[in-house]
């Protein structure tokens, strides 16, 4: 594997969450959470409420006029 022993680890999920119900949404945050507690990493883009406030660690890239994109930690 090109990022070595580790990769296995680690996966990104890009948004789709917009559309669950708050079952699906439910599920599927508790699936994460096993992962997590499986020694997983898991990159998550989204802009659902309701799953940014459940992420332990997450940083905001906001859009400023003039500036560009700019990250929030």
């Amino acid at each position: 594997s090109v990022l070595g022993n580790n990769s296995d680890n680690f996966f990104f999920l890009d948004e789709g969450f917009g559309s669950l119900d708050k079952k699906a949404l439910e599920d599927m945050l508790q699936n994460l959470r096993e992962l997590c507690n499986d020694g997983r990493t898991i990159g998550i883009i989204s802009h659902v409420e309701e799953l940014k406030q459940e992420v332990p660690k997450s940083i905001t890239i906001k859009n400023i006029p003039g500036k560009g994109s700019v990250v929030f930690t």
